[in-house]
């Protein structure tokens, strides 16, 4: 049986919350990239979500960021232990780059997913890795101000 979209639209609408895991392929992205896990983390303005992407890239971010120290240790990579208390089905060699945190509303963020591609995933999500993220993110050059500040 086929949900419909509207009520589809709200279910998600309602899962969006902090500290949770979740699976969507962002429209943003061009049409052959795929779904990727996004963490979502706390803001001060409940009306925000701050979405940080979890990627097994870890060898090209690096590359990628190898000229500016500053935007390499912003590169959050998961430990084996991270990996295991978030969810199995990460790949273990995984980083979350706090460059380019997604700062939406839940309006804006369902606008850019695909519902049929969108999981929640249960996961635990240790104190100590928001703490880390939330600190490379506000570390970061790359991070507009206004983004630093909602944490």
């Amino acid at each position: 049986m086929d949900i419909p979209i509207n009520i589809k639209v709200q279910s998600i609408q309602d899962s969006l919350t902090s500290q949770k895991l979740y699976l969507f392929k962002n429209n943003s992205y061009s049409d052959d990239a795929p779904s990727h896990y996004h963490l979502a983390i706390k803001t001060n303005d409940d009306k925000y979500l701050l979405l940080t992407m979890i990627t097994s890239q870890v060898e090209k971010k690096k590359q990628y960021y190898a000229d500016s120290p500053t935007l390499l240790s912003s590169l959050v990579e998961l430990s084996a232990a991270d990996v295991n208390q978030i969810s199995s089905r990460l790949n273990l060699n995984s980083c979350i780059d706090c460059n380019r945190p997604i700062l939406k509303t839940n309006e804006e963020l369902l606008a850019n997913i695909t519902t049929d591609s969108f999981e929640y995933i249960d996961a635990t999500i240790q104190s100590d890795l928001i703490d880390k993220i939330t600190t490379a993110i506000k570390s970061s050059p790359q991070v507009r101000p206004n983004v630093k500040n909602i944490l």
